[in-house]
């Protein structure tokens, strides 16, 4: 099989249109990683715009280790950071698209980058780069076999993600009627008075939180970092409950203001005050002893059981029927600890709150090991799928042994 640098098999394409249309623009924030899936664009348009036809191939020249490549079914423009490559006579479309999505071009690509913040690749090395060139009839079989077995694989995918989805929305329903009517189906209820919440159980309370706890804030400016201190954790870190310790900064303990208060306790909530993410939450486990809080708030638990209420603030209760509100009053969301403070929590006599606690760690460790499976499982996947389009394109898969 013949290799032939990319810029002889393609013309790449300058031409600019100053009235691009957004029915028919695409932009990188359009395209979807590693597939090649396109979403309608939504937003304004820098009138300076690249244009494109069918059978064109864009490729995404800004921050390549994304792999933003689309084959577009329309006439249109696209961004300035997508690369219009128009096949010549030696290449077929979807075999060149194939080739620019293959795992190995796009990290030959992304080697070449130039800039720290923002990285791009340019023509000139990509252009250079040797391509595989079957003939034609080779490639359109190429190109047809890796169309029906990534359909195939996409779908499962979906459906895969879909039950992940279905399973979060489990957990969160689970959790909301945990901590809004315990576990015990045959206890006696009582109207709340409130009429989003409707009934609760006749021997709860119904508190304010600033009742269940006391708050705090963070710290505002962030230490400065080592690579061996003390964690700081950040709203970037938080993840519905769960706390990621791979993105976690480490600062300098001489560098921090002590007098804030900003050590973070076991049995202690991280709450997010602003930004996309308010409201979301993690309790601090023994694992996270001693860390310090950013900039976010810190609820310590006084008459509520720590993890009884870390659950309450992953609730629908909380989440949805009291914080949405609030936050949608303002153009950027934010929290602050009056307004936390002043929200609605059930109180259920200690022992039960811990009975609660307990069985929502029960009943969700299940729903998160199906999750991970699953999740393991489309991982499984999208390598399957990098893999028969790798060996498609280089010549390692016969397809008409294989289709």
């Amino acid at each position: 099989m013949e290799q032939v640098r990319l810029k002889r098999l393609v013309s790449r394409i300058n031409v600019k249109s100053q009235t691009p249309n957004s029915e028919s623009h695409i932009d990188l924030e359009d395209i979807q990683s590693w597939t090649g899936k396109q979403a309608p664009h939504v937003g304004d348009i820098e009138t300076d715009q690249t244009t494109f036809q069918q059978g064109d191939v864009l490729f995404g020249k800004l921050r390549p280790y994304l792999a933003k490549v689309v084959r577009p079914l329309f006439d249109g423009t696209c961004s300035s950071e997508l690369l219009v490559l128009r096949p010549g006579e030696r290449v077929e479309t979807n075999f060149l698209f194939y080739t620019a999505i293959d795992k190995k071009f796009i990290d030959l690509v992304d080697s070449s980058t130039y800039g720290a913040k923002m990285p791009r690749a340019s023509w000139e090395f990509i252009g250079q780069i040797p391509v595989n060139t079957p003939s034609l009839e080779q490639q359109n079989a190429i190109g047809e076999f890796l169309d029906s077995k990534t359909t195939q694989i996409d779908n499962l995918i979906s459906k895969k993600q879909r039950q992940i989805k279905l399973l979060k929305e489990k957990r969160s329903a689970i959790i909301t009627e945990a901590v809004t009517k315990g576990v015990d189906p045959t206890v006696k209820m009582k109207d709340s008075g409130v009429k989003w919440l409707g009934e609760m159980p006749e021997h709860w309370e119904l508190i304010r939180v600033k009742r269940a706890g006391t708050i705090r804030y963070g710290l505002g400016q962030p230490p400065n970092e080592l690579d061996e201190g003390l964690p700081l954790i950040r709203a970037t870190d938080l993840h519905a409950g769960f706390i990621d310790t791979q993105t976690m900064l480490y600062v300098d303990p001489d560098d921090i203001p002590w007098s804030k208060n900003p050590l973070l306790h076991v049995g202690e909530i991280i709450i997010v005050r602003s930004g996309a993410y308010t409201g979301d939450s993690a309790i601090i486990p023994e694992t996270l002893e001693g860390s310090i809080a950013g900039y976010d708030m810190v609820v310590t638990p006084t008459t509520l059981n720590p993890l009884f209420l870390s659950y309450y603030f992953l609730s629908d209760f909380f989440l949805l029927w009291q914080l949405k509100p609030e936050t949608l009053r303002a153009a950027q969301p934010h929290l602050n600890a009056e307004e936390l403070g002043s929200f609605l929590v059930l109180r259920p006599p200690f022992d039960e709150q811990v009975k609660i606690g307990q069985w929502l760690e029960n009943k969700l460790s299940q729903i998160k090991n199906l999750t991970e499976q699953i999740s393991n499982s489309i991982e499984l996947l999208i390598e399957l799928r990098s893999s028969l389009i790798s060996e498609a394109v280089t010549g390692k898969l016969s397809i008409g042994e294989t289709s």
